[in-house]
């Protein structure tokens, strides 16, 4: 396949997954699916995709069952950890992932590699002497705005003390400087807490803007921006207030615009 017609039909089977819709059966016999399930591994968007697929072959549901698979084991995991630091009166907020995933489609669909943890910043030791005590190894702490720590066979989790490095990304850093007082007391929990759906999408765009800045944006960040912005109903004007704040209003509108873009059907198009 041409890299054109490939890259077309790769955002094809986003598009049509994210709006819970399935390809014709002719797309898989016109295609390189093989090709095509490679490029989407390698966004970590398989399991997404394979939900396109009017009768997917084995390869793909073994691609989506592995991801189902993951989150089983980093939910549990997580609720454990969770419940240590509920022991220890250490208060909490889950990010990024954990938070979009409850918007996919399916459970388990939105593929992670890490869980991320936002944590009462001077109880950093107490919480690398519980990880170690659940078996994890330190990979790293006390050198940037989250500590990392691995387990065999999947588990990598990051913990952050703050959401930005004050010495890289200074705005950012003193925009969320209070972070816990933007926060929500969770309503099931001793110390657990949450973002409102408003300041969790700034977040989201400022945790992107991130990205872009370093490496791009990956097609994964497109499908959480669509599907969130989907999913919930926003107050747009305190956004745009706070977005300003941040310098983010006009990055903001790019990357709604580009994800609408990328992740829309148009009814009037016949796209396969």
């Amino acid at each position: 396949m041409e890299e054109r017609e490939i890259k077309r039909a790769f955002l094809m089977m986003l598009a049509y997954a994210v709006n819970g819709k399935k390809l014709e059966s002719e797309f898989s016999a016109s295609h390189d699916m093989d090709q095509l399930l490679h490029i989407c591994q390698h966004h970590r968007v398989s399991a997404l995709a394979s939900l396109a697929l009017s009768v997917p072959d084995k390869k793909w549901t073994d691609a989506r069952m592995e991801a189902i698979r993951r989150t089983v084991l980093f939910d549990h995991e997580r609720e454990e950890i969770l419940n240590r630091f509920e022991e220890e009166q250490i208060w909490y907020c889950p990010l990024k992932g954990i938070t979009v995933k409850n918007d996919y489609p399916q459970y388990g669909i939105r593929e992670m590699s890490d869980n991320d943890i936002l944590v009462d910043e001077t109880r950093m030791k107490d919480i690398r002497k519980i990880m170690g005590d659940m078996g994890y190894d330190c990979v790293l702490f006390n050198r940037t705005n989250h500590d990392v720590y691995h387990k065999e066979p999947v588990f990598n989790f990051e913990i952050h003390k703050a959401l930005f490095n004050i010495s890289e990304w200074q705005d950012y850093r003193s925009y969320y400087l209070n972070i816990k007082d933007q926060l929500r007391k969770d309503d099931h929990n001793g110390y657990g807490y949450h973002f409102s759906n408003e300041d969790f999408y700034i977040y989201l765009i400022s945790h992107t803007c991130k990205h872009l800045l370093v490496s791009g944006i990956p097609i994964r960040i497109l499908c959480d921006i669509y599907l969130y912005l989907k999913h919930h109903k926003l107050n747009d004007e305190y956004i745009a207030e706070e977005l300003k704040k941040l310098e983010l209003y006009e990055k903001e509108a790019l990357l709604r615009n580009l994800s609408e873009k990328a992740l829309s059907i148009d009814e009037n198009t016949e796209l396969n």
